[in-house]
């Protein structure tokens, strides 16, 4: 845990200002997401101070959707803040098939057209993994999250 990070017991106030400083410590930051936290998602108040930061900050906003219950979608597209959500955990388990066997949920899901969200976490697992993947295949399947965002 970092000291930036928003939990549902906290006040506008504190949010905010939890907010503000984590994003101060991140240089060219475009946007923000959910990872742990999945209880704050599901409350609507936190997670429209949530976009109102994001909407003043020029942010947009990826739901990690670790909660089927968050309302982030929602209240992203109410107060008008870009956002996407997740669709494939690459490393939800480490193991190098599990891995793969995301990847290839990936690889079918760009096939059939549909935008694909993927996110992971810094393990070196995951990170040689993703080096193995982009060597064989080059990166020619990656946009900026950017492109696929809803709204805002």
């Amino acid at each position: 845990m970092t000291p930036y990070f928003l939990h549902e017991k906290m006040d506008r106030q504190l949010l905010r200002e939890t907010f503000l400083k984590g994003l101060a410590q991140v240089p060219y930051v475009e946007g923000v997401n959910n990872h742990m936290g999945s209880y704050l998602t599901e409350k609507s108040e936190s997670m429209r101070w949530v976009m109102q930061l994001c909407r003043e900050k020029e942010l947009f906003f990826i739901d990690s959707k670790t909660s089927p219950k968050s309302v982030a979608a929602d209240m992203a597209q109410a107060l008008d803040v870009s956002w996407a959500s997740r669709q494939i955990f690459l490393d939800h388990d480490l193991a190098p098939e599990a891995m793969q066997a995301a990847w290839q949920k990936a690889e079918a899901c760009l096939a059939k057209g549909y935008r694909c969200v993927v996110i992971g976490h810094p393990h070196k697992e995951t990170v040689a993994f993703l080096e193995a993947q982009f060597s064989s295949t080059g990166l020619d399947s990656l946009i900026p999250v950017a492109q696929l965002l809803r709204g805002g």
